[in-house]
């Protein structure tokens, strides 16, 4: 403790900072710190004629001194432990989160007679870029406007359903009136059984419902390489690691550095220092290209997985599947327009290329 307070009052001095520190664990025996010249060598236990140790939180002084309050949290899930919230009048910076669109909730009919109305109107005769602007800027617009928006709770799971809010209320019911009646001294079997019957239909559909998400997480091609992460930590893979490379003459590249040189020279070799004329060669009949068709578009769009993760406009192929009859032909009309212009708009000139190592390779 001595050597805690050395480090706060030399962090003050230097940054003249205040530093609030608070230290929260499972103090299961008595110590000298805390407990007095009172010390047992075992775990106290609750039972008859018997204590047991709280779990401490220790705070710094100005701190402690700014504590509202210091209740049970109305939340359980089940555990022997009750959690404590702790409440102190502080202001910390706001942490802000951007709000998640819950697609699976969107009112799909409204917003697509909404867009097929803020199109109707914008030109069509315009360049490629600006039909791209035109077309991702309604649709997104009236998507952020109409679809209902995921609330951040204080413990956020993206596996967590309205179910299993619905269970865990049911068995917090239960088991605190079974508590009850144990306070009271009676004996209420019938409780006690309705009870264990609602904490094990909650924890079963918890664990369900833990499996089924990390399973539709796996299946997710996108999401193999954080899948990795999961499954083997403690290992260092990232996003961005590329594995060393062999050069021509059997060296391995060390750093990014040199990885950047081999694929530089390998993939853009240097140019002769003399380049002859290539002279006449024999021309190849062109290529017929057919004009492409809405039905083509409508396949590709259709055949797509639904929630595969969004490229940056964040919109997964679910939102073109439910809009497509209002926005069938805008989209024709611009990939048309691409192909015979030749023109890309930026939107389309971004991919995201992460390099998977392969099994036993080095």
């Amino acid at each position: 403790m001595e050597v805690l307070r050395d480090v706060i009052d030399r962090f003050r001095n230097g940054t003249g900072n205040r530093t609030d520190v608070v230290l929260a664990g499972d103090f299961n025996r008595h110590d000298l710190l805390w407990g007095g010249d009172e010390v047992s060598a075992r775990r106290q236990g609750k039972g008859p004629d018997k204590e047991s140790t709280i779990d401490l939180v220790l705070a710094s002084a100005e701190l402690a001194d700014e504590v509202i309050s210091c209740v049970i949290h109305p939340t359980e899930h089940g555990s022997d432990h009750r959690a404590i919230q702790t409440t102190f009048d502080i202001q910390v910076p706001e942490r802000m989160f951007p709000q998640r669109l819950l697609l699976r909730n969107a009112p799909w009919v409204a917003i697509a007679a909404r867009v097929e109305d803020e199109l109707r109107p914008l030109p069509w005769n315009v360049g490629v870029q600006t039909q791209a602007d035109q077309l991702m800027r309604v649709v997104t617009k009236v998507l952020h406007d109409l679809t209902p928006r995921a609330q951040p709770p204080p413990y956020a799971k993206r596996w967590w359903t309205k179910d299993l809010t619905r269970l865990r209320r049911t068995y917090t019911y239960w088991r605190n009136q079974a508590r009850a009646q144990r306070r009271a001294g009676q004996s209420r079997p019938d409780l006690e059984q309705r009870a264990k019957e609602a904490a094990k239909e909650y924890h079963d559909n918890l664990r369900r419902q833990k499996k089924a998400h990390w399973d539709d997480f796996v299946t997710d091609e996108s999401n193999i390489w954080k899948a990795v992460k999961y499954v083997k930590s403690g290992t260092e893979m990232t996003d961005d690691k590329v594995p060393p490379l062999k050069r021509a003459d059997g060296s391995i590249t060390e750093g990014k550095g040199e990885q950047a040189e081999e694929l530089l020279s390998t993939f853009f070799p240097p140019l002769p220092t003399r380049i002859e004329p290539e002279g006449e060669r024999p021309q190849r009949k062109e290529i017929a290209m057919p004009d492409l068709t809405l039905q083509e578009i409508e396949e590709k769009v259709m055949a797509a997985k639904p929630w595969k993760a969004p490229g940056e406009d964040g919109l997964p192929a679910i939102v073109w599947k439910k809009l497509w009859h209002a926005v069938k032909h805008r989209v024709w009309t611009l990939f048309s327009s691409s192909l015979r212009e030749g023109v890309v708009p930026y939107q389309w000139r971004t991919a995201k290329i992460i390099p998977l190592k392969k099994p036993a390779m080095q």
